[in-house]
């Protein structure tokens, strides 16, 4: 099976409401079967998903909602899990981009930056 083919099919489900485009890293989509209302909690190491399923009741001041209607929401919380604590704690490699200098953290160089989208230019610092 080609991996357009597996796209198309989860493209597909997406639209029809079966699975949940995650939007937590612009490098790799991510798509989530559970389609309930729910939060995340991602490993800033190895990018694990964990799901929250704990309603979190915040209200956006009435100034702050610009005309807005609000519907719902979606929380991501960051951190590390348990299995790279135990690898090697919590530091991370911080890459800068040679264009913009917006800088991200990870454990891999970023393919692209994160803010201006230029591929190659980002630089591990330090």
């Amino acid at each position: 099976m080609s991996f357009a083919t597996v796209y198309n099919t989860l493209e597909a489900l997406k639209r029809r409401g079966g699975v949940l485009e995650l939007t937590i890293d612009p490098e790799r989509k991510h798509y989530d079967p559970n389609t309930e209302p729910h939060h995340h909690l991602i490993c800033l190491k190895c990018k694990k998903i964990v799901d929250v399923h704990k309603d979190f009741k915040i209200k956006i001041p009435s100034d702050q909602k610009q005309g807005f209607k609000v519907t719902g929401n979606h929380i991501e919380f960051y951190g590390i899990c348990p299995e790279c604590i135990k690898k090697g704690g919590v530091n991370m490699a911080v890459f800068k981009c040679e264009s913009c200098g917006a800088t991200k953290e990870g454990r891999c160089k970023p393919k692209k930056c994160p803010k201006c989208s230029e591929t190659g230019t980002m630089k591990k610092e330090g």
